[in-house]
């Protein structure tokens, strides 16, 4: 999470006559190419431990802040990129935004190439190949390259207070955040959602109403029709530490639906196919304890799917309209169960379908389930059981489990994954988070 500090400015009259224009069938932003890091193994680096043909292609964040891709064919695993996060994949690859700012595409092949975005620090690439670009500090311009070819165009000026921005799916209008900052310590985060229509018109969806209050964690639901945040209360990590409320709002009318109380993993919000909305309910500082597996339907109801007094349900993923998750008995860290796997720290995969719920047939400790496109196979992230009086580095492993509704078999890929945490603050590892999957590309 980035907290702007910023001055709250007045948008300039020129401003508004940058619109966005609708964008054209134009390929993606061109790459430039990029050469590879040189291979550096450390006692942090991830280990391939097999090969799985039909595992297709991973790029995998190691502990070491290097990106490694593991070619299931081979059973190789090499060093590709570096000093960057996951934002999304394609066909084509996945796309990695960098610690200090660019956007750089890693191909499945493993050939590097970095976005040309503009002159912004931080890109957002839409669908279309828009990309937008600003930058955090003084100057929060916002820039617009329509096309490969084109010269980025202003479409918000320096003082205008951005702090964020994504695209909407259609490429056509930006969701952005805006500094609304006070003169005291206690306002100097607060800000509001704004959203730039596609011929540059600005409107405010919505703003905390307590000017100590502000949001973070922006994202824009699929078809475009809502955006997602997190609504903090004061500058606090201490209150971020036992959640924050959730607000769901409506873009075109900026009504807001509440939905609950969260910990700051962002991860653990995803949405299906067909515009459900899976999230983890409930605060408090131990992950294993007071969280509901939640499903808000299209009508707005909210389904509670899993997770009770006695259980938690955590970690969703969709493949079409089926969910998965992973679940486990509440508690487990009073005792260290939850680092040795046993009693209250035994965790399992469930997959909740047609014709009803079931767990993973999967031997082992599970963090995490990820289904493939065509559903026929799984990447299962698990725990090596460990009796040590803490949690350790390292502990995580990749498994393919293969027919995953028949006979199930199960093949472990990479291990030597994964840091410290677990268990408390929902700093559980994601899936989304840390591989991007050629068989399941999003």
């Amino acid at each position: 999470m980035r907290v702007a500090v910023v001055v709250l400015a007045i948008l300039s009259a020129a401003c508004r006559s940058s619109a966005l224009q609708p964008p054209q069938a134009t390929p993606l932003p061109e790459p430039t190419p990029t050469a590879a890091p040189s291979p550096t193994p450390s006692a942090l680096a991830p280990i391939a431990v097999g090969a799985a043909p039909d595992a297709g292609v991973l790029l995998v964040a190691g502990e070491d802040d290097v990106i490694y891709r593991y070619d299931g064919v081979t059973g190789e695993l090499r060093a590709v990129w570096r000093h960057a996060d996951l934002t999304s994949a394609t066909a084509d690859g996945a796309y990695f935004e960098g610690l200090e700012g660019g956007i750089t595409l890693v191909r499945w092949d493993g050939r590097a190439e970095r976005i040309e975005c503009g002159p912004g620090k931080w890109g957002r690439l839409s669908a279309a190949g828009t990309c937008a670009s600003f930058a955090v500090g003084a100057d929060r311009s916002l820039w617009v390259r329509d096309t490969p070819a084109s010269v980025p165009r202003l479409v918000l000026p320096a003082d205008w207070g951005l702090s964020d921005a994504r695209w909407t799916s259609d490429a056509r209008s930006l969701v952005l955040l805006r500094s609304q900052a006070g003169t005291t310590p206690a306002t100097r985060a607060h800000n509001a959602l704004w959203l730039m229509a596609p011929d540059g018109a600005l409107r405010r969806v919505y703003e905390p109403a307590s000017p100590e209050s502000f949001l973070s964690g922006l994202r824009v639901s699929p078809e475009g029709r809502f955006a997602l945040v997190s609504e903090m209360p004061i500058v606090s990590a201490s209150v971020g530490a036992d959640g924050v409320e959730l607000l769901l709002i409506e873009l075109s009318s900026g009504t807001v639906s509440r939905l609950g109380k969260t910990l700051l993993s962002h991860s653990w919000t995803r949405w299906s196919d067909d515009g459900r909305l899976a999230f983890v309910r409930g605060g408090g500082r131990e992950t294993w304890f007071g969280k509901q597996l939640v499903v808000r339907e299209r009508d707005g109801s909210l389904d509670v799917v899993a997770g009770d007094y006695a259980t938690v349900a955590l970690a969703p993923a969709w493949r079409g309209v089926d969910l998965y998750w992973v679940q486990g008995q509440a508690g487990g860290n009073q005792d260290r169960s939850y680092v040795r796997g046993i009693g209250e720290g035994f965790r399992y995969g469930v997959h909740l379908s047609a014709a009803g719920r079931a767990n993973l047939p999967f031997d082992g400790i599970v963090e995490g389930v990820r289904p493939s496109a065509d559903g026929r196979s799984a990447l299962i992230l698990a725990r090596r059981p460990t009796d040590q009086p803490g949690d350790q580095y390292r502990q995580l492993e990749l498994w393919l489990l293969r027919d995953i509704d028949g006979a199930a078999k199960a093949t472990r890929l990479i291990s030597n994954l994964g840091g410290l945490g677990f268990g408390y603050y929902g700093l559980q590892p994601s899936l989304f988070d840390l591989v991007a999957w050629s068989l399941d590309p999003r």
